[in-house]
């Protein structure tokens, strides 16, 4: 100890992980008197202050799934996913991979039916930054939208989507140490630092994509990004053999697989949390349009589909009577 007031240079290197070790010290007698915390879910399963990951191959929809989610937690008339969640919140999304007219037409279809109301709410909630072509890269972004997150017009929100992960930064997404150390010093920290969830958008892996795997280790790159992160969702199109065992919504008691090609409308979203129980995957039709919508499925060899014919879910558009909060406590954690 006696070297650290004899070389300055030395005080120096130790003395801010010490304050930081220290600050950082929690009081376990008040966290047992306390009991429970209640934890704070920006949706369900998605814990603020953390970084999740949604994956899927091209043309499965994650951008639309991305930019209907953020609609939704920012006002519950738009809510077609039928998301869980305690509160809305703002949220701000930075697409990295499209041309900001897509995502013009993409908004539009999403809210062409809703009011003059409803389209300022989400104006004034919904911050889009269209970086495409603009060579974005999150490190040197971050102090950046550390900043714009701390903006007094956007202190309620809570949710940021990067979109996509491989066009936000320049490292090999192959090697475990890059992946760990960028989630680590930059996602994390933006998370952290903001008080805000993370969503980050991403490709499922060639072999993944073929095969039609429905977990999330079908990610593509290191096996750190699905490892570090807390929240992860993938979307995947039916496959045909699926097809042949599920029954058409449309036509009366006939397969999917009967109509040639009609299986790509179907997508599946699964989820894998970690500090609530893992919900079941659900089936999103995709329109013409390309915005998804929650379907319920029937199984060819269920009886029950004979007597009730299945139609597809639609979105809740403003012109309705708003819905109530449809949030639930999420399951106890699965550990």
């Amino acid at each position: 100890m006696k070297n650290l007031t004899i070389n300055n240079t030395v005080v120096s290197k130790l003395q801010t992980p010490l304050q930081t070790i220290q600050g950082c010290l929690m009081d376990v007698g008040a966290a047992m008197a306390h009991g429970r915390v209640q934890l704070d879910f920006i949706f369900s399963g998605f814990l603020r202050r953390t970084v999740g990951i949604l994956a899927g191959a091209s043309g499965t929809g994650k951008s639309f799934y991305a930019l209907q989610l953020a609609l939704g937690l920012i006002c519950r008339q738009l809510n077609s996913l039928n998301i869980s969640y305690r509160e809305e919140v703002a949220v701000a999304y930075f697409s990295l991979e499209e041309p900001p007219e897509v995502v013009a037409n993409r908004l539009f279809s999403c809210m062409h039916l809703c009011t003059q109301e409803v389209i300022d709410l989400v104006s004034k909630n919904l911050k889009i930054a269209s970086l495409y072509g603009k060579n974005f890269d999150i490190v040197a972004y971050k102090d950046a939208i550390a900043a714009f997150l701390a903006l007094p017009e956007n202190k309620d929100i809570g949710l940021v989507i990067i979109d996509t992960f491989s066009r936000s930064h320049d490292k090999d997404e192959n090697s475990t140490a890059e992946m760990a150390t960028l989630l680590k010093t930059t996602f994390e920290e933006i998370a952290v630092g903001s008080n805000v969830a993370v969503l980050i958008l991403h490709h499922l892996s060639k072999a993944g994509s073929q095969m039609g795997d429905k977990t999330q280790h079908a990610m593509r790159g290191s096996s750190t990004l699905n490892s570090n992160t807390r929240w992860k969702g993938n979307l995947t199109t039916m496959s045909e053999s699926e097809s042949e065992c599920l029954c058409n919504p449309d036509i009366y008691n006939q397969a999917i697989s009967a109509t040639p090609g009609l299986y790509k409308q179907f997508v599946m979203m699964s989820e894998a949390c970690s500090y609530s129980a893992s919900p079941p995957p659900v089936w999103l039709r995709r329109g013409s349009d390309g915005v998804l919508s929650p379907i319920e499925l029937s199984s060819k060899t269920n009886s029950a589909f004979t007597q009730n014919k299945q139609k597809p879910i639609k979105a809740t558009f403003p012109e309705e009577k708003p819905p109530a909060s449809n949030w639930q406590e999420p399951d106890e954690c699965p550990f």
